[in-house]
């Protein structure tokens, strides 16, 4: 991504029956120590602030500024769709209506249809005007040694008093996953935990603003789309996401 300066990793934990925990482990540490030699992340590693130049070596990512307005004046997809969620998920009502199974990745409409490895709470009920649907995100795990099973993440669809909305939620524990942040975008916006921010859009598609936080534990990214633009959504938006992290 062009803007938010970040890396993810997430290491999830595959099931071989062919082989014993012993061995797992062993091909673990050695998968750990060759990602380590070549300066990368390794799984359980946490969440880690780099220079930008450093990530931008790793990664490739380009690196552009908002304008003076604060945001980027661009076309933003994700808004105009977030804009006309409930015309999006309709085509793809038919195709999902056979979908049954935990794993599979379908819509659902409510949390307790999705089967989670870890406690998902989800968005507080009170911040939220219309529940839209949820949706797995991140992998579908089926381990029996650790005694895991189901997803390690969950998207939330909802509609505000001032856009609509999806939470994103990614276990880094369930998943053993890291992060890599551009410490020059970092900010301590929500609850003092690293965070970006940005926001892009012009008047045709809406304008998407977006926050990412991190801690040891979650990756969590809050999308909320509105045909305008104002420093005041900013900041409502930025509200929400900490009401999110303390629920």
């Amino acid at each position: 991504m062009k803007k938010l300066l970040v890396a993810s990793l997430c290491l999830l934990p595959t099931v071989n029956h062919a082989i014993t925990e012993a061995e797992k482990e062993i091909f673990r540490a050695e998968n750990i120590r060759v990602l380590k030699e070549k300066g990368y992340m390794t799984p359980d590693s946490g969440v880690e602030l780099v220079p930008r130049a450093a990530l931008r070596a790793t990664h490739n990512v380009a690196y552009t500024k908002p304008n003076k307005e604060g945001y980027y004046n661009e076309s933003s997809p994700r808004a105009h769709e977030l804009l006309h969620f409930k015309e999006v998920i309709r085509g793809y009502k038919t195709l999902e209506a056979p979908m049954n199974k935990p794993y599979e990745s379908h819509m659902r409409y409510s949390i307790d249809e999705m089967p989670m490895a870890y406690t998902l709470i989800g968005v507080p009920q009170e911040v939220i005007t219309e529940f839209i649907g949820i949706a797995p995100s991140g992998a579908y795990l089926d381990d029996p040694i650790q005694h895991v099973k189901g997803w390690s993440g969950a998207v939330e669809f909802f509609k505000t008093s001032f856009a609509t909305c999806a939470y994103t939620e990614s276990n880094l524990y369930v998943s053993h996953g890291a992060a890599r942040i551009a410490e020059e975008e970092a900010t301590n916006d929500v609850n003092g935990k690293i965070t970006l921010i940005d926001t892009s859009g012009n008047p045709e598609t809406g304008y998407l603003y977006r926050i990412k936080w991190f801690d040891n534990f979650f990756i969590r990214e809050l999308e909320c789309a509105n045909m305008t633009y104002s420093i005041q959504i900013k900041e409502k938006v930025i509200n929400l996401a900490n009401i999110i992290d303390k629920k």
